[in-house]
């Protein structure tokens, strides 16, 4: 019996691997042909995917921006556009918490305004959804 248990469990965990794998090497590849561009480039592509619905090949593009150049005026821009991409997506606690990054590390950024807005609203949102998710299930 204990063999027969230690067979599902070392076949559950190949499938959990084995499911994990394929979602980044996809995101590992689209990083790997977007390294070296230029700052004003990746947030063109980023920009490009998003006017698209793009939004899953938007946010790791900003994110790749903020982290190959982070002291560029795009950096800053890449966390406002990441959070309104995860937005986009529907992943609101992503969006806020992107949102609380901006703020913290830009308290007198021109868009800081822009950023409490935002982070506002998606607070709505999500508790709205989750009352919703409440009354109906």
């Amino acid at each position: 019996m204990k063999n027969v248990l230690r067979l599902f469990l070392s076949f559950g965990l190949v499938l959990v691997i084995a499911s994990c794998s394929g979602k980044s090497k996809d995101i590992d590849a689209n990083l790997a042909a977007t390294a070296g561009k230029p700052a004003e480039q990746l947030y063109e592509e980023a920009n490009t995917a998003m006017a698209n619905g793009e939004y899953n090949t938007a946010i790791p593009l900003y994110e790749q921006i903020e982290r190959e150049y982070p002291y560029s005026k795009f950096a800053t821009k890449s966390q406002l556009q990441a959070a309104f991409a995860a937005y986009e997506n529907d992943k609101y606690d992503q969006a806020i918490l992107a949102l609380d990054r901006f703020i913290e590390l830009h308290p007198g950024n021109e868009e800081i305004d822009y950023a409490y807005y935002l982070k506002a609203n998606f607070l709505f949102l999500l508790g709205a959804q989750r009352v919703i998710m409440k009354t109906v299930f």
